[in-house]
């Protein structure tokens, strides 16, 4: 989970006052992953929910592609 926060900092433009904040700690990594463990929201309600997501936007894909073959 540490890996995947760092990849977040790395891809966000995050702002300046967040930088300077995050800067001051120690340990800055370990107290963002505190937070996150006391988060309501797991790593694997977040993949549930993005499983669920995608399997529903595949099966309206589908659907449409038959619409459009059989419209032919």
């Amino acid at each position: 989970m540490r890996v995947d926060i760092l990849i977040i900092f790395e891809n966000e433009d995050l702002p300046d006052n967040h930088v300077k904040a995050l800067l001051k700690l120690k340990y800055s990594l370990a107290k963002y992953h505190d937070k996150w463990l006391k988060a309501d929201c797991s790593h694997i309600e977040m993949l549930e929910d993005t499983i669920e997501d995608f399997g529903e936007y595949l099966a309206a894909a589908t659907v449409q592609k038959k619409k459009s073959v059989s419209e032919r």
